[in-house]
């Protein structure tokens, strides 16, 4: 396989984001574009080809295009929020990097903004645990909010995402 950079950890985390591209959060031609832009092993040319890809990608659509193309524009927030998160990846070296809580939020507010135009929109909720809360997005099975028969309706399904989702110290951020 041809490889995307010659840094073994960019090409596979090129690689990463280019398996987004199956589920529309990322695009192709616009990630085989900016692996041109990275030179190889520098975390800062890194982070600004997919922080600006990020921006290109969620300015290029407004919300008042939501009502005509809502399809276009949760594609293009899906693609945007993964841009972020990719562009997060390598500041992590420097935790006090304030870049990277700047780009949480970029990538959470247009997340959000692409699962509220999902023909069942996502919902974010709090789950209250011993003593802490754990923050969820809830995915209604039907657009109704018909209660459905279940084995047990006080063992919700609850799936969780990888060590993404942790902050540096290992905890839930």
């Amino acid at each position: 396989m041809l490889p995307l950079s010659t840094d073994h950890c960019f090409d596979y985390e090129l690689l990463r984001v280019l398996g987004a591209a199956r589920y529309a959060g990322a695009d192709i031609a616009e990630v085989l574009t900016v692996a041109t832009a990275i030179a190889p092993g520098d975390f800062e040319s890194w982070y600004r080809a997919f922080h600006n890809l990020g921006e290109r990608v969620k300015t290029s659509v407004s919300t008042d295009d939501v009502s005509r193309h809502p399809i276009s524009v949760r594609d293009a927030m899906f693609r945007a929020s993964t841009y972020f998160r990719a562009a997060d990846f390598f500041l992590h070296g420097s935790p006090d990097d304030p870049r990277i809580d700047s780009l949480w939020a970029e990538q959470t507010a247009c997340f959000d903004t692409a699962i509220s135009l999902l023909p069942i929109p996502g919902q974010r909720v709090n789950i209250p645990a011993d003593g802490f809360v754990i923050p969820a997005i809830f995915y209604r099975a039907s657009s109704d909010c018909t209660p459905r028969p279940t084995k047990d309706p006080d063992s919700p399904l609850c799936a969780g995402n990888n060590v993404s989702g942790l902050s540096a110290s290992g905890n839930a951020s």
